[in-house]
């Protein structure tokens, strides 16, 4: 099974994502994890923004807006035109808290999701991923052609790290779907599978 060719496009053409990021990136060390997925979130917002105005001319301003500023910044254009639900956008606002909170000091380049992170910071994080996901995941276990059902708050306290990047892949689908939508191609909900991006 592959991505669909707009998948695909979607991800090099539109965000600029290298091919194969998504492969690798759960392999990387989570501080370099967490800054690569902020990335992904920023492009996402950007381009959000810029296709939702229909003009390139705005990308530069958007880029220079910070992320989680919900008064002046993407967010508060995100939130004011209703781009992503709340829940999405809680999500964008703890995951930007996280990676403030290891970004700015070259001593948290050891940071470990599991061992260093927060209390707090991985309550909300959690909390936000189960209002994004709902009661059961959807997710395909590796030797099976046929996806399993199983409880978010398992799924999420099983493996933090793959929940978090599957937060961000559910927030790139439903841009995706919005792009595809303008472009006049609706009627079916695409997900994004990080293991079959090239």
């Amino acid at each position: 099974m592959a991505n669909s060719p707009e998948i695909d496009s979607f991800l090099t053409e539109s965000l600029g994502i290298p091919p194969n990021f998504f492969i690798t990136l759960p392999r990387n060390d989570d501080w370099s994890f967490i800054i690569k997925l902020h990335a992904v979130i920023e492009s996402t917002l950007i381009h959000l923004l810029t296709s939702r105005f229909q003009d390139e001319r705005l990308r530069g301003v958007f880029v220079e807006m910070d992320n989680n500023d919900i008064k002046r910044g993407r967010l508060a254009f995100v939130r004011a035109l209703d781009l992503l639900p709340s829940h999405s956008r809680t999500f964008i606002v703890n995951l930007g808290t996280l990676r403030n909170l290891v970004a700015h000091s070259i001593r948290h380049v050891g940071f470990e999701i599991n061992s260093d992170l927060n209390k707090d910071v991985k309550k909300n994080l959690r909390d936000s991923m189960l209002k994004m996901h709902g009661d059961t995941i959807s997710i395909r276990k590796p030797q099976s052609t046929q996806p399993t059902e199983v409880k978010s708050s398992q799924y999420i306290d099983d493996d933090f790290k793959l929940a978090i990047l599957r937060g961000v892949i559910s927030i790139l689908t439903l841009v995706l779907d919005a792009d595809l939508a303008r472009k006049g191609i609706i009627g079916q909900s695409h997900q994004i599978d990080y293991r079959l991006i090239p």
